[in-house]
């Protein structure tokens, strides 16, 4: 939606190259202000054309420059509730100011209630919502919210920069300390044109990303010094006592509970689930502007897109077009069809009133615009498949829609990935429920693709030790360097192995980050506006306030999801098995098209020979990672570089 950043030095900056690295993320305004942090004194920038202006508005000019010793908040605006002046940012009131990126969708009621306390508004912006709710409720303001952000906010009283971050990570937030000066924004491309920020890789992390690919519930990011604020996360910064403290203010609790499946019970969350979902995607239909939707043909995005329609009948007093532009990656040529969703995304177009565009991924196109897609995801990524998704967002701007409705969430929450089926049988053998167990293997025997070996290699793990467990992996990926060491695995995912709940947890925390991440990027690089209706934090908390045994169950992964969208789905979609999602053929292509282009990459990076990768590495299963570092290498690192 926007972008953000700010920072505090001891020396002069100009900030007018920050600005412009953020244009893509907010075209249509941008401001700062300046803040004396010692009497609280404040100032507002702008450029010439912008509709906001007050007494002390001082015009950017490529050589404008701040004071050291002053904090500066900046701000690039993508419009999408409040367009006019009134939602310009960075916005102050009363002393405090706030730089945001995000939206409150819920602000509605949050300024009813706040005007029931006497509070009065300027405008209408969401921006002015979280700013009062955090002046009248304070930090505890964020349990209100439901939404996504990245926010920094001034408190005079406290003289301290608070930091945020949503639940989940839906938008991104890095910053850099080196005790002398702090700075932070929406993007790490930003921070590396700040003249205090150091411009190089950290090669550990760079090794942690072959190993594990990438995750996003850590601090350390692959460029020295940077870290990232993490999801439900806040950091509080003091500029005259120069600290830093970060505290946790959200986390799930799953329900680790082997109850029984009951009938009665399934009926009662199948309805609660409904009525959720549906009020999770109506709230992201407000805001005026042309909404589409990332389309799979897959239960996740179907529920959407019939979501939508059933919503547009019964709430007509809400903004909804009267056709759903949906947005799809196919693959049309014969030798890529096992890969193609057509016959699924074809057969929901026909039972709904949307509209279908499709794009066909190809690796030429992919060759040509690598280097732009590794400069704006900031770090390396472990897949191919996050240029399926950069074509689908560039389809989206180039018919005229700015927010896209997408469907991430469900397979980390409700047991969707092949491994959450084996964790399900874990549990139950582990746990001695062993009538239980045999009962779901009769059913789960049945499943296309069911192993019954994996399912024992599954449990065996999951009776080991978390140390033996860990020498285990060591010994397998250790392959991949000359020196056979690798960075220990930091997190929980690969140690839950005993409740199937406890596994979605991490998975919610440690892998969905990693998915809101490419969607972010991908999105914001066509100035779009994603939402995610089955990240609501009420669904989350609902999902995981379930048993297991609503999940997987009766051989259906997502069981729940299913029923809850049966009356309003076509059953063919909701009970269908062969979901790929958005895919890209990467064996393929890595062994054809890409094979050369790949090769030469690999061979000119410095990175990758100071890693000292193996020979089985680059032929191996980590080959796209290496091309990945390479690229990344070739754009933030190499002498004249991509685009700092």
């Amino acid at each position: 939606m926007c972008g953000i950043f700010g920072f505090f030095s001891r020396s002069p900056v100009k900030p007018n190259r920050v600005f412009d690295c953020l244009r893509h993320r907010g075209p249509d305004d941008l401001g700062g202000v300046s803040i004396s942090v010692r009497n609280n004194s404040i100032r507002h920038y702008t450029f010439e054309g912008s509709n906001f202006e007050s007494q002390q508005t001082i015009y950017f000019s490529e050589n404008t420059e701040i004071d050291p010793e002053v904090l500066f908040l900046g701000h690039r605006r993508l419009s999408i509730i409040d367009r006019t002046a009134a939602g310009h940012q960075p916005m102050a009131l009363d002393g405090y100011c706030i730089t945001f990126n995000g939206e409150i969708y819920n602000q509605l009621e949050l300024r009813e209630e706040l005007e029931k306390e006497g509070i009065e508004f300027k405008g209408n912006s969401d921006t002015e919502v979280l700013l009062r709710s955090y002046i009248h409720y304070g930090e505890d303001c964020l349990h209100r919210f439901n939404g996504k952000w990245a926010f920094a906010i001034w408190d005079p009283k406290k003289k301290n920069l608070l930091l945020s971050r949503d639940r989940y990570g839906k938008k991104p937030l890095f910053y850099f300390f080196d005790g002398s000066h702090f700075a932070f924004a929406s993007e790490i491309k930003a921070l590396l044109l700040l003249p205090f920020v150091p411009k190089s890789p950290n090669l550990e992390q760079v090794k942690y990303f072959l190993t594990w690919r990438s995750w996003e519930h850590r601090h350390q990011t692959m460029f020295e010094g940077v870290q990232r604020v993490l999801p439900a996360h806040n950091l509080w910064f003091d500029p005259l006592q120069n600290n830093l403290e970060v505290r946790r203010y959200y986390s799930i609790t799953p329900n680790l509970s082997l109850e029984p499946f009951s009938e009665l019970k399934a009926k009662e969350y199948v309805e609660a689930g409904e009525r959720l979902f549906l009020d999770a995607v109506r709230i992201r239909l407000k805001g005026g502007l042309p909404i589409g939707a990332s389309f799979s043909g897959g239960v996740d995005s179907s529920g959407i897109v019939f979501a939508r329609e059933r919503l547009s009948e019964k709430e007509t007093s809400l903004f909804i077009r009267p056709s759903t532009y949906t947005f799809s990656s196919v693959y049309e040529t014969n030798e890529l069809k096992k890969y193609d969703e057509s016959k699924w995304i074809d057969f929901a177009l026909e039972k709904s009133q949307a509209i279908g565009i499709k794009v066909e991924p190809r690796p030429e196109r992919f060759i040509e615009e690598a280097l732009k897609i590794a400069y704006h995801q900031d770090e390396p990524f472990d897949s191919t498949g996050i240029f399926a998704g950069w074509c689908v967002m560039s389809l989206a701007r180039q018919h005229g829609v700015i927010v896209t409705l997408d469907g991430q969430g469900p397979d980390e929450a409700l047991g969707g990935y092949p491994p959450h089926i084996p964790i399900g049988f874990s549990e139950l053998l582990l746990n001695f429920k062993l009538i239980r167990f045999f009962q779901k293997l009769s059913n789960f025997s049945k499943i296309e693709n069911f192993s019954f070996l994996n399912m024992l290699r599954t449990i065996f793990m999951g009776s080991l030790g978390r140390e033996v467990r860990h020498r285990i992996y060591a010994r397998q990926l250790g392959k991949l360097f000359k020196d056979g060491k690798i960075p220990d695995y930091e997190g929980g995912s690969l140690d839950a192995r005993r409740f199937l709940n406890e596994k979605l947890k991490y998975d919610v925390e440690e892998g969905l980050p990693r998915l809101l991440r490419f969607v972010d990027r991908n999105a914001m690089a066509f100035s779009l506006e994603p939402r995610t209706p089955w990240v609501d934090y009420r669904l989350i908390d609902f999902f995981f306030s379930i048993p297991s045994c609503y999940k997987t169950y009766d051989g259906w992964t997502k069981w729940i999801e299913r029923k809850m969208l049966e009356s309003f789905v076509p059953e063919e979609i909701i009970w269908r098995r062969d979901k790929q999602g958005f895919p890209t053929p990467e064996k393929e292509w890595l062994s054809g098209p890409l094979n050369l282009w790949g090769q030469g990459l690999i061979q000119g990076s410095d990175i990758i020979k100071s890693l000292e990768v193996t020979e089985q590495a680059v032929h191996g299963d980590v080959r796209w990672k290496l091309i990945s570092v390479a690229l990344w290498e070739a754009v933030f690192f190499k002498p004249g570089d991509y685009s700092l």
